[in-house]
């Protein structure tokens, strides 16, 4: 027999120590015994070729089983150990509550994370929220400033920008239209309207849009003539230039936009002064009182001039509606008055932008506490030229008290005016034109006057002016305010040449003809 070699023995037990760690899993286990501790735990024994296709057990994750190496008598085998997910609990009582305990600590933990993750994306999400409201509500400004700029108004060429916390002018323009048509100057309707912030003040003058003015082409005209001769900017100018102040801010619509502004507001409430039918400003009637005017009903408020003072008349309900939408507008609700600027260019067209106009009305709110003046330009209009001519005086005074920030409604206790009421005259036609007396004489009466008589002139003599003679220095005061209201000729005292029975003469000469 030959005898065995030691070192070729793979199974001594010097050689079964070196190759253990290098030939865990990779070699076939022979037919030696398995390590039962190994067997008694539960352990799956698989050779090298199968373990990596051993089947897992059912329901459990790879990652619930771990190799084991296991030491057999004649090699060394890979068991499969089956590690459940749940801990065994220890037997003893102690050893289960200090588990429990464990237990509940890793659930607090894990609680705790899981609060600090929802936090964080609420945070997140809170902060995503507050930045799209805010590009929304940026955006959204910026679509209506681009809705409510006057372009291609020139108006911004003569506005001056007023000084920080200064009293400030805004002048208010609307083309009203009539019933049937529109165009000519009993169709627009202007407001002058003094703004302090600081004393939450209103001051609201009435302009008549046939005020006669000289405009920038060197001629007379009236008022309204004033966009065609030089845009919004001519009319700025105008009444900048009456008013001896500089204007701030310009405001314009017409008809058709101001009812819809009204009717998005859900009417104006407003107490309406005096009774209005006129059929030239709509086939509505208005009766005196409160009521809650719908757009149409408004229009025919602001157009209707069939007072027996046709421009006073109208001046009052245009003020009186001003101010009654301005407290509507104001007495909304955040979102309503949002809801409303932010659809104001569908209604009006301003240099004003959305933030402006938000911030105004907050400081101009309660409502309850706003003060609010008013006034209209003193004078009358002229019987041949159909345009209004104010009072030097009385309109000096008026626009003195408006730049003081005083109530311009006191004007008329500052120069009393001789009332047309009673003022008895006499009309003879000088001018050789057929009908011009019986023509001034109807004038007259319409403005108040009592006519005694109209004929021709019994001298044979053509006036080339007008005369309006007063008897002597006490009726002075009532020919001038004849004179007036013709917006002609001259006033003389002319009671020991001329026969007359009434308070004034008037001869007409070829001058009111022109």
């Amino acid at each position: 027999m030959f005898k065995k070699n030691p070192k070729k023995n793979l199974f001594s037990k010097k050689a079964r120590g070196r190759i253990d760690s290098s030939t865990i899993g990779t070699h076939v286990a022979r037919h030696g015994a398995i390590d039962e501790r190994s067997v008694r735990a539960g352990g799956a024994v698989h050779d090298s070729a199968e373990r990596k296709f051993a089947p897992q057990p059912e329901g459990r994750d790879r990652r619930d089983q771990g190799p084991r190496r296991v030491r057999g008598t004649k090699g060394d085998a890979i068991v499969q150990m089956s590690i459940p997910t749940e801990s065994v609990k220890p037997k003893s009582r102690r050893g289960r509550k200090k588990h429990d305990a464990g237990r509940a600590l890793a659930e607090k933990e894990q609680r705790k994370q899981s609060r600090a993750n929802w936090a964080v994306w609420l945070v997140i999400g809170a902060v995503a929220l507050v930045a799209a409201i805010a590009v929304g509500f940026f955006a959204y400004f910026h679509f209506s400033n681009a809705k409510i700029k006057l372009e291609p108004s020139n108006a911004p060429e003569a506005l001056v920008k007023a000084e920080a916390n200064d009293p400030y002018y805004v002048l208010c323009a609307a083309q009203l239209g009539t019933a049937t048509a529109m165009g000519g100057h009993e169709t627009d309707a202007y407001l002058l309207v003094r703004v302090d912030e600081a004393q939450r003040r209103l001051t609201v003058v009435s302009i008549p849009a046939n005020l006669d003015v000289w405009l920038s082409d060197g001629e007379n005209h009236p008022l309204s003539d004033a966009h065609g001769v030089g845009g919004d900017a001519e009319l700025v100018r105008a009444v900048a230039e009456l008013a001896d102040v500089n204007i701030s801010h310009f405001v314009y619509t017409d008809a058709e936009r101001l009812a819809a502004m009204v009717d998005a507001l859900g009417g104006v409430p407003m107490k309406v002064a005096s009774e209005v039918d006129d059929p030239r400003a709509g086939t509505v009637v208005l009766y005196a009182g409160d009521a809650t005017l719908n757009g149409e009903q408004a229009l025919v408020l602001l157009r209707a001039m069939n007072f027996a003072q046709p421009f006073e008349g109208a001046s009052r309900n245009r003020i009186d509606f001003f101010t009654a939408f301005i407290e509507r507008a104001l007495t909304a609700n955040g979102i309503e008055f949002t809801a409303l600027v932010g659809d104001l260019g569908d209604y009006v067209s301003t240099d004003y932008t959305a933030n402006d106009l938000i911030d105004l009305a907050d400081r101009m709110r309660p409502v309850d506490t706003l003060t609010v003046m008013e006034g209209v330009v003193p004078g009358h209009v002229s019987l041949s030229s159909g345009k209004y001519v104010y009072s030097d005086e009385g309109w000096a005074a008026m626009a003195e008290a408006l730049r003081a920030g005083e109530d311009p409604s006191r004007v008329g206790e500052l120069e009393p005016q001789a009332p047309s009421d009673g003022i008895t005259v006499e009309v003879r036609n000088g001018s050789g034109s057929t009908g011009m007396a019986a023509t001034m004489g109807e004038r007259l009466a319409a403005d108040g006057f009592v006519v005694t008589n109209t004929r021709n002139s019994d001298d044979g003599t053509i006036y080339a002016e007008t005369l309006v003679i007063h008897k002597d220095a006490a009726s002075e005061a009532q020919a001038k305010r004849v004179q007036a209201a013709i917006d002609c000729g001259r006033v003389v005292e002319g009671g020991d040449f001329y026969a007359f029975d009434a308070d004034v003469l008037v001869i007409i000469g070829r001058d009111w003809m022109l």
